[in-house]
């Protein structure tokens, strides 16, 4: 038995790279680079920023390193009491409409 998964040849691959080099170019060719030292710094920018600062589908809204670091417990705990402030602060308002 061998492990398929991220393996260079099955489907799931070309897809996932195909969708980097989509995001990439998106974001990249939006601001005109006059030389290639700029255009580097740009791939660059984009590489840490998609390592390291965007959230991930399926990933509850937890950027990599929160997930590796073990510090989305934290972050999601923090989360659902905001939005439990953020509901009782609402029930209080709109009950001192009614009233």
């Amino acid at each position: 038995m061998h492990l398929t998964r991220g393996a260079t040849l099955t489907p799931q691959m070309p897809g996932k790279i195909e969708r980097w080099h989509k995001n990439s170019k998106n974001r990249i060719l939006l601001v005109i680079t006059t030389c290639p030292g700029d255009l580097k710094q740009k791939i660059a920018d984009f590489i840490s920023h998609y390592n390291h600062l965007r959230y991930p589908n399926g990933s509850a809204n937890l950027t990599p390193p929160d997930v590796y670091f073990g510090r989305g417990q934290t972050i999601r705990l923090e989360r659902e009491k905001i939005t439990n402030q953020t509901f009782m602060t609402r029930r209080l308002h709109h009950h001192g409409q009614a009233a």
